[in-house]
């Protein structure tokens, strides 16, 4: 979020859609090509002589999907990728996906489907990422960001009454209920309680996909 931040600034870009873009394209980070020694968050591909390295890929094509063996861009460093991701969707073919040329993260997610990616689903999956776990916070420099550190641990802050995060982290509780709040969201749910967002996913038989709404039950 903080890359995201720092290079979506100077670009005109959003820095949840590019987030957002990292965890779809890397699989919530699990992706080899993300990993050392590729450094390759966005599946940007390369076709212009620079290092690569070749990997198989899903492209929607014809109406189907169609495995495919495509050479992506292998990077440096992570923070190479979020300046070379920042560079293509600067440049022209990309000129919708710029903020001064939306009005919000959705159009630009809109923009980006099939152009960026052939899923013709793109801009849901980025749409849903950015609600669930609130990656518009990203857009706005300085909000909710700050880091406390302590020892080896990181904590967030700035995602409400932090003593009542801390509390209810410190039960620890499970199998409760929980009613959605305004302004809600699944990762800040998780933050609350203490626990990861993959377990919150699976108590609720969610997928990463899925959204939630102000006033739903769900179990903790």
């Amino acid at each position: 979020g903080a890359s995201a931040m720092q290079v979506s600034a100077s670009n005109d870009l959003y820095a949840s859609i590019m987030v957002a873009q990292a965890l779809v394209e890397t699989g919530f980070g699990t992706s080899q090509l993300s990993a050392a020694p590729y450094y390759n968050l966005f599946g940007v591909k390369e076709y212009s002589g620079g290092a690569s390295v070749t990997m198989s890929t899903q492209e929607y094509l014809n109406g189907q999907w169609v495995t495919m063996n495509e050479p992506f861009a292998v990077y440096g460093s992570y923070a190479e990728s979020f300046q070379a991701h920042a560079s293509l969707l600067t440049g022209s073919y990309y000129a919708g996906a710029r903020k001064s040329h939306t009005n919000s993260y959705q159009d630009a997610a809109v923009y980006l489907t099939g152009r960026y990616a052939t899923d013709p689903g793109y801009a849901g999956k980025l749409i849903s990422l950015i609600q669930n776990y609130n990656l518009t916070r990203f857009d706005t420099p300085g909000a909710g960001t700050a880091i406390q550190t302590t020892g080896e641990q990181t904590q967030q802050s700035g995602y409400g009454d932090q003593s009542a995060q801390q509390t209810a982290a410190s039960s620890q509780a499970s199998g409760q209920s929980y009613t959605v709040q305004s302004g809600d969201s699944i990762w800040g749910i998780a933050e609350k309680f203490g626990i990861s967002v993959d377990q919150l996913l699976a108590d609720n038989g969610w997928s990463s996909e899925s959204t939630i709404m102000p006033g739903d039950t769900i179990v903790i």
